[in-house]
């Protein structure tokens, strides 16, 4: 059902009453500001969109999260007010694209690790400083956007995941976090124009040491040679 840019303050009983018959929802651009219990009648919901709302945290009972977590495939709810995410987010076991952009996010609850299908995490443009480890316990995650927030590091559990792409690093700190992943590195970048990097680790070791010897034959040239941070 689409129900996109109608000035909505909630929705409405039609919506509702589809029970069992509805498979995607778009509610965007609205003014919600909550979702009714009642939408837990909606049991075979798999895509549902509420971009560009007014909700909160306060605004999504945990009794939704419950209803949808066998079917539910794509969330979206980028571009709301969300100071946090409901514990009761880790009930979607069969989520695969969570999208919380733009929102006022300040920590990520240790339940996500509970979402098994998820393969893709859109948490660009919020206020996080750290990623939960227990985002390394979701095994088909293979894309996360972490960019315009103050993340520093990858969390070492992430290593475990095999073909992980991250995007994302703070806004005030320059460097590029390099983190080891098993047999691979990720070169973390601050910039948000800047797609992540994969090298093997033999790779890296090999740039490494062509450019320590560039750097010591200089020397040895010139004497006055300055070096900064490599990565």
């Amino acid at each position: 059902m689409a129900l996109r840019d109608a000035g909505l303050r909630e929705l409405p009983s039609t919506a509702l009453s589809l029970g069992t018959a509805a498979r995607v929802l778009d509610a965007g651009g609205n003014e919600l500001t909550e979702l009714p219990e009642a939408m837990s009648s909606l049991t075979s919901l798999q895509r549902l969109r509420l971009t560009a709302n007014r909700l909160t945290a306060a605004g999504l009972p945990n009794a939704l999260f419950d209803a949808w977590g066998q079917m539910l495939t794509v969330l979206a709810l980028d571009d709301n007010r969300l100071e946090r995410l409901p514990d009761a987010v880790g009930l979607l076991h069969a989520l695969k694209r969570l999208t919380v952009a733009r929102n006022a996010l300040q920590q990520l609850p240790t339940s996500v690790g509970g979402l098994q299908n998820l393969e893709l995490l859109d948490v660009s443009g919020n206020r996080l400083s750290v990623m939960p480890a227990e985002l390394g316990q979701c095994s088909a995650l293979s894309d996360v956007d972490a960019r315009n927030n103050q993340i520093a590091a990858i969390p070492p559990e992430w290593s475990r995941l095999g073909s992980l792409k991250v995007r994302g690093g703070g806004r005030s700190d320059n460097r590029n976090d390099v983190q080891s992943k098993g047999g691979s590195v990720v070169i973390f970048r601050s910039s948000s124009n800047t797609e992540p990097q994969h090298m093997n680790q033999k790779a890296v070791e090999s740039s490494r040491n062509v450019l320590e010897s560039q750097l010591l034959s200089a020397f040895t040239c010139s004497h006055t040679t300055h070096v900064g941070s490599v990565f």
